[in-house]
C-alpha cells in the first residue's frame, strides 16, 4: 500500500525496490506528512535531508528533503547536494531490502536512477538547471 499524499511531495515512479521516494521542497509539507504518519517534526533547518518513515510494518517511505537554503547554492553545488542525497537514498533502501553486498554496478545504476529523478524534479521547479 502506498500512502496517498495531497501535499506538495512528489512521488518517484516505484523501482524496482519495495520503497516509495519522495521529493519536498516545502518545510510546512515535510512537517505536515510527518504527522500524518505519527512521527515528530523533522528538523527543517538542514540545507537537504533523507527522513525515513515506515508508514505500514515492512514498508518504506523516505523523503528528500531540500529546503530554502539550497536555493543559495551554486548551480554546481546543487548537483554536489543532490548527489549525496541520493547516495543516503541508496543506503536506505538497502538497509530496508538487507542488502549488504548489491555489486557495484548495481549500486552505481541505483544511485543514477535516483540523481536522475531528482534532477528532473528540482529542474522542473527551476531549483537547478
Amino acid at each position: 500500500m502506498v500512502l496517498q499524499v495531497s501535499l506538495m511531495l512528489k512521488a518517484m515512479p516505484l523501482g524496482p525496490y519495495p520503497v516509495q521516494v519522495w521529493i519536498c521542497t516545502s518545510p510546512a509539507d515535510l512537517i505536515q506528512y510527518s504527522q500524518k504518519l505519527g512521527y515528530e517534526d523533522p528538523d527543517t533547518d538542514d540545507l537537504a535531508s533523507v527522513t525515513n518513515y515506515e508508514p505500514n510494518p515492512g514498508e518504506l517511505s523516505v523523503v528528500v528533503y531540500f529546503g530554502p537554503e539550497f536555493l543559495s547554492l551554486t548551480n554546481q553545488k546543487r548537483y554536489g547536494v543532490v548527489t549525496h542525497e541520493s547516495v543516503h537514498v541508496w543506503q536506505d533502501i538497502c538497509r530496508h531490502i538487507c542488502e549488504s553486498n548489491a555489486g557495484i554496478e548495481v549500486e552505481a545504476n541505483s544511485v543514477q536512477w535516483i540523481f536522475d529523478w531528482l534532477v528532473e524534479q528540482l529542474s522542473a521547479k527551476g531549483w537547478i538547471k
